[in-house]
């Protein structure tokens, strides 16, 4: 089952609708009790039960009292809350005393099996999300205790990391395990699905692209692989295909792909380069009868005249091979859904830098979203910077960043003021990661007006700005690559 958070401090009215099939909410946070926290709690739960979902309250004595009740009976009663997750201040006589007359939610990741065993009802047991990074669940402490846990038949729940609205106050995500701190939910997802009962997004907010793929999978269980593919090959996006049952553990082989090469077309030697992890290959006419052969790299392997490299599975979803298993049902998606920069739909390139894997710009603006700054924006525009226009006054500096990474040109549309907003061009790949500031007027790109950084670091502060996104760029790149070290060993 798969279920979404829902705070208090930022529900607006209305609840998220993607699909999901119960809510959690949290009633024990103090910086959020105030004037306002009954009513809007009480109307939160009013419209999770008329929408006819389940709903856990994460609930302390505290927060109990908050919302103006005496005992939690009474606040059971009220509301038909299914379960509750009991935070600190309970005691165990008092959980195992409400077990009686409600659900009730334990600590996955710390409770005992022998006081799980006394408690009556119904009971899910819900692991922790941790806030503070470098603090959540390893691998195969989770497993441990789900293996404890599931002894006794009881269902298991776990958090994923959002990918917008991060609560706070750290917003670095709050997930179970700590290896998924800095995943793509999707990719959270499709590994929880798998171990536990309920997966359910800690953050607030979750991205329409992300919502999509989660969707689609808890629908039909077919693993999707955002990919990017040499245009010629576009035919294999969203055709269900699987991994032969007897593939080795390094590489996966498409069962159907010889279907497609018995229509006769002639695959010629060309890109015959490394095949990294992750890499889309396609066995070429020097295989003879196994040309036309689609495979993906789980391993790298060398390069091969006789092989073809078509194209990569998104970095950012990298770890979803692990799911890629003899006999899986899979699709190759494309990277994105829809980005609102200019550009997104045709910014194929990848980074020259092999530091940078294979991040895609489309990756690149993924993570410059967690990076754009007031301090990074132009300080004529600071009074009007925020969040939600993360990308006024960034355009110069992200733009020879993008030129660090990718290569290319960068070039200026002239503006009214008599500035240029900048934008870049790699090859045939015409895009512009900071378009999105003047929405809903769209520019033209002409490829005209050359910028050159020279030029625009003669302004001190501009050439400070650039270096501070990039510091920031790269403190996210290692710590990627701490990340990467969970996921290979976990």
């Amino acid at each position: 089952m798969f279920g979404r958070a829902v705070y208090v401090s930022q529900f607006d009215g209305r609840l998220p609708d993607d699909g999901c099939d119960f809510y959690f909410t949290s009633f024990h946070i103090a910086e959020e009790f105030n004037d306002e926290f009954a009513g809007k709690a009480a109307e939160l739960l009013r419209q999770i039960k008329a929408n006819g979902r389940e709903v856990i309250v994460d609930m302390s004595p505290r927060g109990l009292e908050a919302l103006g009740f005496d005992s939690l009976k009474d606040f059971v009663k009220e509301f038909s809350a299914d379960y509750i997750r009991f935070d600190f201040g309970f005691t165990e006589e008092e959980i195992i005393e409400a077990s009686e007359y409600c659900g009730v939610a334990v600590n996955a990741s710390t409770a005992d099996a022998g006081f799980i065993s006394q408690l009556k009802g119904k009971v899910l047991a819900i692991h922790n999300y941790y806030p503070r990074p470098e603090t959540g669940l390893d691998s195969g402490y989770f497993r441990q205790k789900n293996k404890e846990i599931r002894s006794k038949g009881i269902k298991i729940g776990a958090y994923i990391a959002g990918d917008e609205n991060m609560r706070g106050p750290l917003y670095e995500g709050l997930p179970t395990l700590e290896m998924h701190r800095h995943q793509k939910p999707y990719v959270q997802y499709e590994q929880l699905r798998r171990e536990v009962d309920y997966a359910i997004i800690g953050d607030g907010g979750l991205s329409d692209r992300e919502a999509e793929l989660i969707a689609s999978a808890k629908e039909d269980e077919i693993l999707r692989l955002p990919c990017i593919l040499d245009d010629r090959y576009d035919y294999l996006y969203d055709q269900v295909l699987t991994n032969r049952p007897d593939s080795p553990n390094w590489l996966c082989r498409v069962m159907e792909s010889r279907q497609y090469a018995t229509f006769g077309q002639r695959v010629e030697p060309e890109n015959c380069a490394e095949r990294t992890f992750g890499s889309v290959t396609i066995d070429n006419e020097r295989y003879l009868r196994y040309s036309g052969e689609v495979q993906i790299m789980k391993a790298n392997l060398p390069q091969d005249d006789r092989v073809n490299v078509i194209g990569c599975i998104d970095e950012a979803y990298l770890p979803l091979l692990r799911h890629l298993t003899r006999g899986c049902r899979f699709m190759l998606v494309r990277p994105t859904g829809r980005y609102r920069f200019y550009g997104w739909d045709n910014s194929s390139v990848l980074p020259q830098d092999e530091k940078y894997g294979k991040m895609t710009p489309c990756g690149l603006y993924d993570v410059l979203s967690e990076l754009w700054c007031e301090e990074t924006c132009a300080p004529r525009m600071r009074k009007d910077w925020s969040k939600e226009n993360k990308t006024l006054g960034q355009c110069s500096i992200t733009a020879f960043l993008v030129q660090d990474i990718y290569g290319g040109k960068v070039y200026g549309v002239p503006l009214e003021d008599g500035n240029y907003h900048c934008y870049n061009a790699v090859g045939d790949c015409v895009f512009d990661l900071t378009s999105e500031q003047f929405l809903p007027e769209k520019l033209d790109y002409p490829l005209e007006n050359e910028q050159f950084r020279e030029v625009h670091f003669l302004k001190e502060e501009k050439k400070q700005r650039y270096l501070l996104l990039k510091d920031k760029l790269e403190k996210h790149m290692k710590t990627a690559e701490r990340y990467a070290v969970y996921f290979l060993y976990s």
